[in-house]
């Protein structure tokens, strides 16, 4: 609609151009060249004419629009505020997205300003970026059979799966991976895995997009027993790895023989390619494995990341639970006093460690990472005055809930939550033990989805102090 309306406006500027001319001309004619025989010149005058009626018709084009430089302007501000849409051809079998049209507005974002406008807080903004190829991480099911085999995510309610190979939120090199993937498995005659029985090889497949080099991780999740070698692996993937070694930054294996409906196992295995796969936040290099915890939408995240930034004091001893590999406080570390991380996951040491590696020597004694559970690592509040939590969907841990109830020393707290019932749940508790809340916004990390996630600091009251 907008390409319309700017031809459209480029178009009546060459027309009126072109009737300037037409009038010029007449003019010449009849002045210069055939002044005496202007009144048998019927040619000119119908040109003349056209060009009168043209400008007159488009004087009241003008004025019908009213203004039309400030109709324009308000014409762009609005087409900036137009909802945006998927428009998948895999809605709505697909259980990836339960929206698909106006995805910019999902119904919960009326239900949040709702809830923290019951708590005093008028003001909640919402933060979103582009709706489509915004995916960078994606877990599909592998099923059907050798000479079919189906690569995607369940309908919803059942374990058939939905092949999505033209998937709109994925990031294009995603859907690319599912075609080279699929091509090898019709090659290879590898067994799709079968729930019914608990046969067949090949179970899921993740896909991690490097945003700086574009290459993709590919790990494959395989109903085996690690047996101590990749000899045999190594040859059947030596095609898919030759072939495309420009487009694939790295092959796992995560090997789960589980009857349960867990995806991996903690068995993970590298068969070729870079160990670790880098992200670059603001400057702040950050490293993961296939076994990390990571946000999809990375673009979003980073705006998250600045913003919490902007929320902490600079100089702040920080707590941060439930870390991942340390994002957060490697992202902060460079102004404040002290930053110590918790993650129940030992992988997160891994990653933190190469990560912290590229901070300068001041910064890296400034920030260390413990690995336990938030219930077993409250100790972490004792000096801390900013807590920072990330916690699952699940919530916040009872302990270490009723230990910020109690606490002290910590004057703030940064709550990032994945889990809007479990965050009602927990900013109520916090609330009526003498917790303010300051601030909030609302962040649209999964496009396609009826999901907020929120970003919410709370400082103790002064009544409490």
């Amino acid at each position: 609609m907008q390409i319309f309306h700017s031809l459209y406006l480029r178009g009546r500027f060459c027309v009126r151009v072109f009737v300037f001319f037409l009038l010029c001309c007449g003019i010449v004619y009849n002045v210069v060249i055939s002044t005496e025989n202007f009144s048998c010149s019927w040619n000119v005058r119908g040109l003349l004419a056209i060009g009168v009626f043209i400008d007159f018709c488009l004087v009241i084009n003008e004025t019908a629009d009213g203004r039309m430089n400030k109709k324009n302007l308000a014409y762009e501000q609005d087409y900036k505020k137009m909802p945006k849409n998927i428009s998948c051809p895999h809605f709505p079998l697909c259980s990836g997205c339960t929206l698909t049209m106006n995805v910019e507005t999902p119904p919960i974002f009326d239900e949040a300003k709702a809830f923290f406008g019951e708590r005093k807080i008028s003001k909640v903004s919402f933060y979103s970026d582009k709706v489509i190829g915004w995916r960078y991480r994606a877990k599909l099911a592998i099923r059907g059979t050798k000479k079919r085999p189906e690569i995607g995510l369940f309908k919803g309610g059942t374990h058939e799966v939905v092949p999505i190979p033209f998937c709109k939120v994925h990031h294009p090199k995603i859907n690319r991976a599912v075609t080279l993937l699929r091509q090898w498995i019709i090659e290879s005659e590898l067994s799709p895995y079968e729930e019914k029985d608990f046969t067949g090889v090949l179970r899921y497949a993740q896909f991690v997009v490097e945003r700086s080099s574009g290459k993709v991780q590919l790990t494959l999740v395989v109903n085996q027993t690690f047996s101590g070698d990749l000899v045999h692996w190594r040859a059947l993937l030596a095609p898919l790895w030759n072939n495309y070694r420009d487009f694939f930054h790295s092959i796992w294996l995560n090997f789960n023989t589980s009857h349960q409906n867990v995806i991996f196992s903690d068995a993970w295995h590298i068969v070729y390619g870079e160990e670790e796969l880098w992200e670059n936040f603001d400057g702040v290099r950050v490293c993961f494995l296939p076994s990390s915890f990571a946000q999809a939408n990375l673009d979003l995240f980073e705006q998250m990341l600045r913003s919490i930034q902007q929320k902490v004091s600079i100089n702040a001893y920080i707590a941060e639970f439930y870390a991942g590999v340390g994002v957060i406080g490697l992202f902060l570390a460079n102004e404040q006093r002290k930053i110590v991380c918790c993650e129940i996951e030992g992988s997160g040491l891994h990653c933190f460690e190469k990560s912290r590696h590229f901070l300068s020597e001041a910064v890296q004694k400034r920030i260390s990472f413990k690995v336990g559970s938030a219930n077993d690592l409250l100790d972490m509040l004792n000096e801390a005055d900013t807590v920072i939590v990330d916690p699952p969907r699940k919530g916040l841990d009872t302990r270490l809930l009723e230990s910020l109830k109690k606490t002290q020393t910590v004057k703030k707290i940064v709550y990032v939550s994945c889990g809007w019932p479990s965050f009602k749940r927990d900013c109520d508790t916090l609330l009526k033990a003498g917790w303010e809340l300051k601030e909030v916004e609302g962040y649209l990390l999964f496009p396609g989805s009826n999901h907020i996630e929120i970003v919410a600091v709370f400082d103790r009251c002064s009544l409490y102090e």
